[in-house]
């Protein structure tokens, strides 16, 4: 597993979710919503696709925000994303599940 803090220099350590979370050097992006990363926090666990079943856990913390943050996040541990501005706790939420192999979805058949 992996801890990131802060935007690593090797772009290729942070996790693929395109689709959920985007990231720039000013501002990220989490389900179509923008936020500041002057002011806003974001802490999220991703699992790795590239790597087997290891995860990646991202933390940018708001220069604003201090350390303060870093303390609550054991608190909200059922929770796969936070977003804080300053440092009280704004977004909190669960990536979608990945599909599951126990998961049969059968063709659709025709009746005669």
């Amino acid at each position: 597993n992996l801890l990131l803090v802060g935007l690593p220099a090797e772009r290729s350590l942070l996790p693929a979710a395109r689709d959920r979370f985007r990231i720039d050097p000013g501002a990220f992006e989490l389900n179509g919503r923008r936020y500041d990363r002057g002011k806003d926090t974001f802490f999220g666990v991703f699992k790795d696709h590239t790597a087997g079943k290891r995860l990646v856990a991202l933390y940018l913390p708001a220069p604003s925000a201090g350390w303060a943050v870093s303390t609550k996040i054991t608190h909200y541990g059922q929770y796969s994303y936070l977003v804080f501005e300053e440092s009280s706790n704004r977004i909190k939420g669960t990536w979608p599940p990945d599909r599951s192999p126990l998961t049969v979805r059968w063709p659709a058949t025709s009746t005669p």
